[in-house]
């Protein structure tokens, strides 16, 4: 099963309900850092946890807070963490055949109307969508390199009846002269 494709897909379809205590904690850690975007005092972790759990669990005081310490994207940042990383999780999870995951996994392709099968399907689409469009570039290259062998024994044919004519010419026009020992002298 493409992994990373369902990475995406439940990236974008889970429910914040399903992620809570990853948002949790990156709520909590967000609210820690960057302190030139707050306008309250550093908060301490377990200020910071505290008020995290709160806004999770909707309380309107921990709501105004956390939006009043946290710009938006610092806010989305928090939320947007929180999703991938459990998306991520799930999907190796899922892979990996963990009931638990199966279970999330299988609800949430039901609540948007599909089915792992339909999911695999439209998955699988995409694969070979690419590995189509890699065997015709491969088909092209393969066409190339051909040409090009073609073209290279060509030349070198051409090639090597020039250079034998060249050197017959050329032995032609001297003459093997043979060379006596030289004598050397004994003193």
């Amino acid at each position: 099963m493409p992994k990373r494709a369902l990475e995406f897909f439940l990236n974008k379809h889970l429910y914040c309900d399903e992620y809570q205590e990853l948002f949790e904690e990156h709520l909590a850690e967000s609210l820690q850092k960057d302190p030139e975007y707050r306008t309250d005092e550093d908060l301490t972790e377990d200020a910071a946890q505290s008020l995290a759990h709160r806004y999770v669990q909707d309380e309107p005081d921990a709501v105004d807070a956390v939006h009043r310490i946290l710009d938006d994207a610092d806010f989305d940042n928090a939320l947007g963490g929180a999703r991938l990383v459990k998306a991520k999780e799930l999907a190796h999870d899922y892979m990996r055949r963990k009931p638990g995951a199966i279970e999330v996994v299988d609800k949430v392709l039901a609540r948007e109307g599909s089915s792992i099968d339909a999911f695999m399907v439209r998955a699988m689409t995409n694969i070979m969508d690419n590995i189509d469009r890699i065997d015709r570039l491969a088909a092209i290259a393969e066409t190339r390199r051909n040409a090009t062998l073609r073209e290279i024994h060509r030349r070198r044919v051409a090639l090597g009846q020039a250079l034998r004519q060249q050197v017959q010419e050329v032995e032609g026009e001297f003459e093997v002269i043979e060379t006596t020992p030289a004598v050397t002298s004994v003193a």
